[in-house]
């Protein structure tokens, strides 16, 4: 079933604009929490990963990311090293389905 929305418009004149989505899926629950911003930098990243650990409180949470700048940040960093949420980087090439699906299976 497809479920229509009013498509939010949004003022750019003549600049090529968007709104960015930052979002982690329960695999479990199907729990989508979603965060919108207007920029994707590393301020906005680790924001959403405090809004993370706040809407799943007291549960391990493993975060597949891909390899972009912002996921390296230095600023990121320190939050990653003392807290309970384990990061796993998409290799950017040569990645075998086996590898990724044993990931899957080890944190269960």
């Amino acid at each position: 079933m497809v479920f229509e929305r009013p498509t939010k418009i949004i003022p750019t004149y003549g600049r090529h604009q968007g709104v960015k989505l930052i979002g982690t899926l329960d695999y479990e629950t199907g729990d989508v929490f979603c965060v919108q911003e207007e920029h994707y930098t590393a301020i906005e990243f680790l924001n959403f990963l405090e809004k993370v650990m706040m809407h799943y409180p007291n549960e391990r949470i493993v975060m597949v990311l891909n390899n972009a700048r912002i996921h390296h940040a230095k600023l990121i960093r320190p939050f990653l090293e003392f807290t309970l949420l384990q990061t796993f980087f998409i290799p950017t090439f040569r990645c075998t389905v086996v590898h990724f699906i044993n990931f899957f299976v080890d944190c269960k």
